[in-house]
């Protein structure tokens, strides 16, 4: 028998969210609406960014490395030193850049190799490890925001407790998010319970 309008509204993972909260009748609709929020946000969280800042800063990277070999390669150091002298004799006075122009190049090309470095350095902190792809750190938020629903807005405690509201509110977000159900986020949960005692 298929199930009507009303039993699949009830039956949404905001819906069952909602009901594991179990917030006062004044704050169901402040908290229905954060749920709203936060769900699009675990959904599209760290990894995707992570991923993609550290591929442009390992282009930088290189960007920074090519325009020091075009340099090189051009042998422009030599030709702009050579504008230090005029290119007729006729000409009294020097018409190039001053004398310390191979100062300036040495300074220049020593900022290219920082900014390569500090870029290629950056690309390293924001790559994600193999181990912890996207659908690990979506569990994580998920835990966390789970933690913060109930804090905010229930009189539960976040409990470990197999069964227990935390783990439940956990995974009804993840699903929200991710459309994967039944999915144990123990570990995640566990996680986030040691970072608050730590704080």
């Amino acid at each position: 028998m298929a199930k009507s309008k009303s039993n699949e509204f009830a039956d949404s993972p905001i819906e069952r969210a909602l009901a594991v909260i179990a917030p006062s009748k004044n704050q169901r609709d402040d908290c229905r609406e954060d749920l709203e929020l936060v769900i699009p946000e675990i959904a599209d969280t760290v990894p995707r960014r992570s991923i993609t800042q550290s591929r442009q800063l390992t282009a930088v990277a290189e960007s920074f490395r090519d325009t020091r070999r075009a340099i090189e390669k051009l042998s422009l150091h030599d030709q702009i030193l050579l504008l230090r002298k005029p290119p007729f004799q006729r000409f009294s006075r020097p018409t190039g850049p001053p004398d310390n122009m191979r100062k300036l190049l040495a300074a220049f090309f020593h900022e290219l190799n920082q900014l390569a470095a500090w870029a290629e350095e950056w690309s390293k902190f924001h790559k994600v490890p193999p181990s912890d792809r996207p659908k690990d750190y979506q569990r994580l938020e998920a835990a966390k925001v789970a933690h913060w629903l109930l804090f905010e807005f229930s009189a539960k405690r976040p409990s470990l407790t197999p069964g227990s509201d935390f783990l439940e509110l956990a995974s009804t977000l993840y699903e929200a998010a991710t459309g994967k159900v039944d999915v144990d986020l123990r570990h995640q949960c566990r996680t986030v319970i040691a970072e608050q005692r730590q704080k």
